[in-house]
C-alpha cells in the first residue's frame, strides 16, 4: 500500500455550486476522480 502525499505548488480544484453549469469538465480534469455529477434540479 502506498501513502498519499499532497504536492506543494499544485492547483487544488474546488466546486462552487453557484457557478456550476453541469458541464462535467471538473470530472475530466481531475486525475483522482474526486468529482461526481447528479442531475441538477431546475430552479423555479
Amino acid at each position: 500500500m502506498f501513502k498519499l502525499v499532497y504536492l506543494p505548488n499544485v492547483a487544488t480544484l474546488r466546486l462552487d455550486p453557484e457557478k456550476c453549469i453541469g458541464c462535467g469538465m471538473c470530472r475530466v480534469v481531475c486525475p483522482h476522480a474526486a468529482f461526481g455529477r447528479k442531475e441538477k434540479s431546475r430552479k423555479p
